[in-house]
């Protein structure tokens, strides 16, 4: 409703989340919760972990994620390794593509025009969902000093198709490809201070996922494959039409979950069991790099509700890194309802992030190094939910809802760059 041109504009909005920008829209864009740092916030599209292995940290670049066709964003605050492993630090940032039917258009200040659409189509048990759309503006200068203005265009398409083919067996696949240029200011000679250039990134992403999902009575079992293709290049037509600086960067992974729910709601549980492969390619004219690696991880969950009033749940997973070895989680909460409209909460979570490829590479001019141990963290949270149950007023639901929390992360084996 608020027409944002960004996803992380919308999200700035929330509670525990701050976003830093690196000048106009269009820019680099990191997204923190409760102040971790922004690498350690994991993202996920359509099931797709979309952190880029190129980049030194690995964390996810908010500028290229546009706020149209997006039908839901979930923000699991805190950290979430048990469930959804490395990287969920500060927490995990949960997309779905969609959205509803329609063609919009908007324009604004620095000659910006977004145009976007989204059909759906019903092809016997399956829903097809398309969708596309282009935001072009002039954009303002990323450097303080500078004049000259730095302007984004992006192209950018979403397939979704989903439905259930037999009784109890259901499927979903989905495909995103966006293709962005981004005006760039940098640091020419002979001062070397950030200013104006005629330097520019191209960047095009691409994230597939497909899940085969099957449910009998309480059980629930699924398969699901998810690919990110993330390729970065810069140009300054000063040096010529050969890219200064190449980035290719791609993973894979296929993970299965089976979760049982009893129809009392006194016990539900949920086991996974993943595989992530990463590699990545950089290059320009002062050095060259290339990694990959792997990580396997498995995970149980438990939730019981011994009383009609409270709830308990506690989960461990293991992962195991082919570089650096294995890694344990540990993650409990708590529930009380202590009036209908009060509930008493509180819980304890661990959450690690894998040493990305560029900072575990071993080549001399890459400026890694391969005795790296994972980021890890340990916190807990405590609080108190208000509710007041919902009511409908002219067709609507109304309700109230009011949270407070206060929570403490403690982190070590930080990861940090220093230029020597």
């Amino acid at each position: 409703r608020l027409q944002l041109p960004s996803l992380a504009d919308a999200l700035a909005l929330e509670p525990g989340i701050t976003v830093t920008r690196n000048g106009p829209v269009g820019g680099f864009t990191g997204l923190r919760i409760r102040g971790a740092d922004a690498t350690q916030t994991l993202v996920v599209i359509d099931g797709v972990r979309v952190s880029d292995p190129t980049a030194p940290g690995g964390g996810f670049d908010f500028g290229s994620l546009l706020s149209g066709g997006i039908a839901r964003v979930d923000v699991l605050r805190g950290a979430n390794s048990v469930i959804w492993g490395s990287d969920a630090i500060g927490g995990v940032v949960l997309v779905e593509s969609g959205g509803s039917d329609g063609i919009s258009a908007d324009y604004g200040s620095h000659d910006s025009k977004r145009i976007g659409g989204r059909e759906r189509f019903d092809a016997g048990p399956l829903t097809l969902h398309l969708g596309a759309a282009t935001l072009h503006s002039d954009g303002l200068s990323a450097a303080r000093s500078g004049t000259e203005a730095d302007g984004f265009r992006q192209y950018r398409g979403h397939i979704r198709a989903a439905g259930d083919i037999a009784d109890g067996l259901s499927v979903a696949a989905s495909l995103i490809h966006a293709d962005s240029r981004l005006d760039l200011d940098g640091f020419a000679p002979p001062t070397f201070a950030l200013g104006d250039t005629a330097e520019f990134q191209k960047a095009k992403e691409t994230y597939a996922s497909a899940r085969v999902e099957y449910r009998w009575d309480n059980f629930m079992q699924s398969l699901s494959l998810g690919v990110a293709d993330t390729n970065r290049d810069t140009f300054d037509p000063a040096a010529g039409s050969i890219p200064t600086f190449a980035a290719r960067g791609r993973s894979e992974r296929v993970s299965w979950q089976g979760r049982y729910n009893d129809s009392g709601d006194a016990l539900s549980a949920i086991v996974g069991l993943d595989r992530e492969w990463s590699r990545s390619a950089t290059g320009s004219a002062f050095s060259a790099d290339r990694g990959s690696t792997a990580i396997s991880g498995a995970f149980a969950h438990v939730n019981l509700r011994p009383v009609e009033s409270l709830r308990i749940g506690a989960g461990v997973r293991i992962d195991d890194h082919r570089r650096f070895g294995s890694d344990t989680s540990l993650s409990a909460h708590a529930l009380y309802e202590l009036l209908p409209m009060l509930a008493l909460r509180g819980g304890y979570s661990e959450g690690f992030k894998a040493p990305t490829l560029f900072q575990l590479s071993p080549t001399p001019s890459g400026f890694g190094n391969p005795a790296l141990a994972p980021e890890e963290s340990r916190g807990w949270d405590i609080g108190f939910i208000v509710r007041r149950s919902e009511r409908q007023v002219g067709g609507d639901p109304v309700g109230m809802r009011i949270e407070a929390s206060l929570f403490r992360r403690d982190s070590r084996n930080l990861i940090d760059f220093v230029s020597c």
